[in-house]
Formats: structure tokens, sequence, C-alpha cells
């Protein structure tokens, strides 16, 4: 049960992180977020992250360093941040918007 448990505290967290990108990837100007496209990163045999692409736009979760780094349409990073700020602006700015509701 605990292997189950921890797996699901990993997919929560990379879809609190997914919700985290689409969100920063609009706000920098990328369209059609939803249709986000997700690449996950090995380095020497090992998983250290993900890379989302959104047209031209992206961003690199490197997990270790719990960064996020967003590139613009020319490959230029516009933005970087730690993953977990990233996370907790999506749910203030979530909650925000239901409370306005």
């Amino acid at each position: 049960m605990e292997g189950f448990l921890d797996a699901m505290t990993v997919n929560a967290v990379l879809e609190q992180v997914r919700e985290a990108v689409r969100s920063q990837l609009r706000d920098l100007g990328a369209e059609n977020v939803e249709a986000m496209r997700e690449t996950m990163l090995i380095r020497n045999g090992m998983y250290c992250g993900r890379r989302f692409q959104c047209g031209t736009y992206q961003a690199i979760w490197f997990i270790e360093e719990d960064e996020l780094k967003l590139f613009g349409p020319c490959g230029d990073v516009l933005r970087t941040l730690s993953a977990s700020e990233a996370v907790a602006e999506r749910s203030s700015s979530a909650s925000s918007d239901r409370r306005a509701a």
C-alpha cells in the first residue's frame, strides 16, 4: 500500500507541475496550452526531469534542483523559478479565481 501512496503522491505533484507550466506558458504568450506535449528526460540512465512543449514555447523541469526554466519561441530563457514556487503561484491564482466567481 505504501508504494501505491508514493505513486499517487508523485502523480499528484506531477499534475500540479503540469498545470503550473500551462499557466506560466499561457502568461508568456503560448496558445493552445491544453495540447502541451511532454517528454521525460533521462541523464546517465536516471530520470532527471521533464520537457513540456507548447508550440514554439517550452519549459524544462529539473527534478533534483526543483528548477523550472521557461523558454520563448527563439529559445531564449524567459523565466526561471522553482517548481514549488510555480505550483504555489498557480494554487494562489486558482483560489483567487474561485473566490471572484
